[in-house]
């Protein structure tokens, strides 16, 4: 069964929470390294999660299919979206704020939110077809699960 990814990473933990605007002055080039490298490390903590979340999806629809889509696991797909979303809207602030205090446009911000957005609604749509299309009679679903799952490992 998928674990909480999202509880074992709590908000207070972000390795960007909490943090101050630099203090160094702005015109600096090692301050705006500093500020790229707090940014980057923004854009990869979405993209962990992104990963972290879409492991845990296919994690439940395998245990899903293994169990012959029994009716009950829509709502755990639903509640891992859901746990995502609230870290990545944490992530997503902090780093808007951050973006602000060092004035930076929202630009990457932005970008981010929406492949974040387009990564969910691609996979959504990959599960829903996954679970009512594939799944469902046909016997190629088991094939689609192995070739997907392989791909984030167990």
């Amino acid at each position: 069964p998928a674990s909480s990814a999202a509880s074992s990473h709590p908000a207070s933990s972000h390795p960007a929470s909490g943090s101050e605007p630099s203090s160094i002055p702005s015109s600096s080039a090692s301050a705006e390294s500093a500020v790229d490298a707090k940014i980057n490390a923004y854009v990869q903590e979405i993209k962990a999660l992104q990963k972290r979340t879409r492991k845990r999806l296919f994690d439940t629809v395998s245990d899903s299919y293994n169990e012959y889509i029994s009716l009950g696991k829509s709502s755990r797909l639903t509640q891992i979206q859901n746990d995502c979303d609230k870290e990545f809207n944490v992530i997503i602030k902090e780093l808007r704020q951050y973006l602000t205090d060092n004035g930076r446009d929202q630009s990457i911000a932005d970008q981010a939110e929406q492949e974040y957005k387009a990564e969910k609604d691609a996979v959504t749509k990959e599960l829903t077809n996954l679970t009512y299309s594939q799944v469902t009679g046909k016997g190629e679903g088991a094939q689609w699960l192995q070739d997907h799952y392989a791909e984030w490992g167990s």
